[in-house]
């Protein structure tokens, strides 16, 4: 995926370009297929919280009600992460406060499948807690590639991931946290994606009827 990015990369678009696509895909896809309900947007200090602020402006500009919370103060985010900050344009609230906030819906933008840690902290308290959660690339406690949790993590009622499925989309225990997976485009340039297992990739390597006979 990091290839691809930079392949996109090298022809003119910009990481920020990248991570304003990602963003408005999510509002879409939030408010596509949960068009009621105060907005609770969780926020991390890397990507996947760029992707959460940009989303969280584009719902506020479809008149959705939207709280963003981050892990960090505002002043601390950097790059990419603290223009989408800017562009979100309100208030971003302390994590913790969102334990107790007022709330229909969860957008998980946290952590993606990069993640090598247990959630600590308000990040746990908020994975226990549980409610209606759509997570970006996955659900925020997992990893990506290992497909498994790495401690409490969030259970997703639908996650948006972008170019290509990751393993932790579809297979055990992880997919179980996932939900209804949606792959979006967003001009990645993707040209090995990940085969999901199927007696169509293996059939044919099996012996045949009259085979060797």
């Amino acid at each position: 995926m990091r290839a691809a990015e930079e392949k996109l990369f090298s022809t003119g678009v910009d990481s920020f370009e990248l991570m304003q696509r990602a963003g408005n895909a999510v509002a879409e896809f939030v408010h596509a297929n949960w068009p009621e309900g105060r907005i609770q947007v969780l926020c991390g200090p890397g990507g996947n919280g760029g992707d959460g602020f940009v989303a969280a402006a584009a719902l506020a500009k479809l008149w959705r009600d939207v709280d963003v919370y981050c892990l960090v103060p505002a002043e601390k985010l950097e790059g990419d992460s603290a223009k989408a900050a800017a562009e979100w344009g309100d208030e971003i609230k302390p994590l913790e406060a969102a334990l107790d906030a007022p709330h229909d819906i969860v957008l998980d933008a946290l952590f993606g499948g990069g993640l090598s840690r247990p959630l600590e902290g308000a990040a746990e308290k908020l994975a226990a807690r549980g409610g209606r959660v759509i997570s970006i690339d996955v659900p925020s406690g997992i990893h990506g590639e290992l497909a498994k949790p790495l401690g409490a993590c969030f259970r997703a009622e639908g996650t948006i991931t972008f170019a290509a499925l990751r393993p932790a989309h579809v297979l055990m225990p992880s997919a179980a946290y996932c939900g209804g997976v949606f792959v979006a485009d967003i001009g990645v340039p993707v040209q090995t994606s990940l085969l999901e297992n199927s007696p169509l990739l293996w059939g044919r390597r099996l012996p045949q009827p009259g085979q060797g006979s």
